[in-house]
């Protein structure tokens, strides 16, 4: 099983329970082979995002960046971006200014 079975990623379409099924199982497969979900993300043409939720559908423990489990992050399950992130950047020219602690302040 490889990732040449994996249904293409179509963007605004959502897959069959079907197709989630065998993306599910084809990415797990991958995973467990011990490749990142960036690696996995990039030669399977999914993001990352969608990597990693299907994983975790699958009950996927993943790994951390140093190979040990990731935990939970706060009540939304996300990371905060470190000050100085290049997404930061971004984001607070679009929401707000950075403030103490990473946080953005509304405008």
């Amino acid at each position: 099983m490889g990732l040449e079975e994996l249904p293409p990623a179509v963007l605004g379409e959502w897959f069959t329970e079907e197709k989630r099924l065998l993306a599910q199982r084809v990415l797990r497969a991958e995973y467990e082979r011990g490749r990142s979900l960036a690696q996995i993300a990039l030669d399977s043409g999914y993001s990352v995002t969608r990597v990693r939720k299907l994983l975790l559908r699958e009950g996927v423990e993943l790994r951390s960046r140093a190979g040990k489990p990731v935990q939970e992050h706060g009540a939304a399950g996300r990371l905060s971006l470190r000050p100085g992130h290049p997404q930061e950047a971004g984001a607070a020219g679009r929401a707000g200014r950075v403030v103490e602690g990473g946080g953005l302040e509304n405008r």
